[in-house]
């Protein structure tokens, strides 16, 4: 093993590939393992970690239902809105009847899914995903992985998926990490009974959404800029709200490139300002550079030209794109005080914006129905309509 040099990034020689046969004759492989020695008088012992084990078998028939199972290390906190009733007898006597939300089930695209609350000896939460007729996109089960961040607006994780499609058998095995949720709520609250069927709905929106891009490794550019706002682990309102209000300039960046560009009129109007302010003579070089540097910026489309058009045509509101302003400079520039007073206004501010955030969310990924307005008090359910063109 080389000597690493302090500041650089780990080189992609220092990594190791395991293949390994189970007592079963079962064979697993890793990449990309780091191998720590440990040990010098009495021997050497080698330990590495890995980020995913996996197994896969072929020669299964291509005509067999393609059929994926995922398990979680944890109860997903969702709602189930569909009821077991369960009984004890002794003989032909009753002892007992009754009756808990274990299921839901929904449809996206081809493929139906089936959530199912298990005892914690047999793995938590059960997620069942099937199609008659497709096979599953490449990379689904982290695109199932993303849907259900954004519903929970948690980090959930997967520890087991086996699929079996197009003529093969996958397994893969994840090990636990620590993740804890973040600061902000759900969009829609899993624990009302009036929002289950709406939840599902918005579930099945940003995953139809994101199952076209076929990526193993690389999140959805979506969930890439959702990432950080939902695995933050800090408590600290000037962070959060920088999170909140850079995700939000990130969505509008992946999601509405085409929105509120300049007409080609103004782009030569700005043109013609930077060679008038060429020929200028000033007492300092500097300054023409400045001017002239402040001038090119303009011939691009800023988050908050967008913001605006969107403000224009009814989807986000006057106080959403004020506040979102308001947050994004005091957060970036550093200017957030911390007595008691601008700690609150601070907190209302960065739920106003992560309301802003998921309409524009809603909006992109063609959602209908209910949501948290958490830019209210008291939080109120309200129901969201996309705004006429």
């Amino acid at each position: 093993m080389s000597n690493l040099v302090p500041g650089q990034i780990i080189p992609d020689d220092e990594f190791f590939n395991l293949e390994a046969t189970d007592v079963s004759g079962v064979t697993w492989q890793s990449k990309n393992i780091y191998v720590k020695l440990n040990g010098h008088n009495h021997g050497v012992v080698a330990t590495g970690h890995f980020d995913l084990l996996t197994h896969r078998a072929t020669g299964l028939s291509a005509t067999l239902s393609s059929v994926l199972s995922m398990w979680f290390f944890e109860p997903l906190e969702v709602p189930f809105i569909k009821y077991v009733k369960t009984e004890v007898t002794s003989g032909e006597r009753k002892l007992q009847r009754s009756l808990s939300p274990k299921f839901s089930t929904f449809e996206v695209g081809a493929f139906n899914f089936e959530l199912q609350s298990m005892e914690r000896e047999n793995g938590t939460t059960l997620l069942r995903a099937s199609s008659t007729t497709d096979p599953f996109p490449v990379g689904i089960e982290s695109r199932i992985q993303e849907a259900l961040r954004y519903v929970t607006f948690s980090p959930v994780s997967w520890c087991v998926v086996d699929k079996q499609h197009g003529g093969c058998r996958e397994v893969a095995v994840m090990p636990k990490r620590k993740m804890t949720k973040g600061v902000f709520e759900e969009p829609l609250d899993s624990n009302r009974p009036d929002c289950g069927v709406d939840y599902w709905h918005l579930f099945s929106a940003y995953l139809r959404h994101v199952m076209s891009f076929e990526d193993e490794i690389r999140y959805h550019p979506l969930s890439a800029q959702l990432l950080q706002v939902i695995t933050a682990e800090t408590r600290q309102m000037h962070l959060v709200g920088l999170l909140v209000s850079v995700a939000v300039e990130g969505v509008l960046n992946c999601e509405f490139k085409g929105l509120a560009t300049p007409p080609q009129s103004f782009l030569d109007s700005v043109d013609s300002a930077i060679k008038l302010i060429g020929r200028l003579k000033c007492s300092h070089t500097a300054l023409a550079a400045r001017i002239k540097g402040s001038l090119n910026p303009m011939k691009s489309v800023r988050a908050a030209d967008k913001l605006k058009a969107l403000q224009e045509k009814g989807v986000v509101t006057t106080h959403m794109v004020s506040d979102w302003q308001s947050l994004r400079n005091t957060t970036a520039h550093a200017s957030v005080h911390d007595n008691e007073q601008d700690i609150q206004k601070l907190w209302n501010r960065c739920n106003t914006v992560y309301t802003l955030l998921n309409v524009l969310v809603f909006t992109a990924i063609g959602y209908t129905g209910k949501y948290q307005d958490f830019s209210s008090r008291g939080w109120p359910i309200k129901e969201f309509q996309p705004a006429s063109s």
